[in-house]
């Protein structure tokens, strides 16, 4: 019995059928940077000397990226 259900899976995957595959939009030129996401740990958030503040936060990895990507950045 264990067999017979065994060829049968083994028949019913080997069946050839059309993989989809989808078409990626059309690029249309220009930066592809409309969102940026950063997650990370304290480096992420601009912890400096054992503090977060403004002026740190301006200087972290992610919001240098950011604008080097010419994306905006919210934090």
């Amino acid at each position: 019995m264990c067999a017979v259900v065994g060829l049968t899976l083994v028949a019913a995957g080997c069946e050839n059928d059309d993989l989809f595959t989808p078409t990626p939009p059309q690029y249309a030129g220009g930066a592809m940077f409309a969102r940026y996401v950063s997650f990370g740990n304290s480096i992420t958030a601009g912890i400096q000397s054992f503090g977060l503040s403004d002026s740190t936060q301006r200087l972290a990895y992610p919001v240098l990226l950011a604008r080097a990507m010419g994306t905006p950045f919210n934090y």
